[in-house]
């Protein structure tokens, strides 16, 4: 799959002002839910930012909203976690379904389907900017 964004300053942009979102944060004897400001809302799939790093860039999640769960490893720039959501709603996937549904249907969905959110929820999936091609003399 080929996702042709033009620039950062695209249509793709955070929103501001939606109601935070119950994110399940795995703890190592219990689960605790937690709400986080939300970033961007979109069919079932929300963007929020779960800390910062060292290199001083954020880092985001896709969560699916549902059950607070996240579809993505950690994402450090707006434009590669707007792309990745973008990517998940191209494939005919309900995200809006609750947990137990929504994994029956990823079950039965396409193989590329389960690779890329696999990937995804893995951190295997790299982000990289195209070289720009020169323009043509004329």
């Amino acid at each position: 799959m080929h996702i042709k964004v033009s620039s950062p300053t695209s249509a793709l942009k955070f929103q501001e002002g939606l109601p935070p979102v119950r994110v399940v944060v795995v703890g190592e004897k219990e689960d605790v839910h937690q709400e986080v400001p939300c970033l961007y809302r979109d069919r079932g799939l929300c963007v929020v930012q779960t800390g910062d790093c060292a290199c001083g860039d954020n880092i985001y999640a896709i969560i699916h909203e549902a059950t607070g769960t996240s579809l993505s490893a950690h994402i450090h720039r707006q434009l590669h976690v707007l792309v990745a959501l973008q990517s998940l709603h191209a494939f005919a996937v309900d995200w809006t379904l609750s947990g137990d549904e929504l994994e029956a249907a990823l079950n039965a969905a396409p193989a590329h389907v389960r690779i890329f959110v696999t990937s995804l929820r893995s951190g295997r999936v790299a982000f990289g900017e195209l070289p720009q091609r020169p323009q043509a003399q004329a």
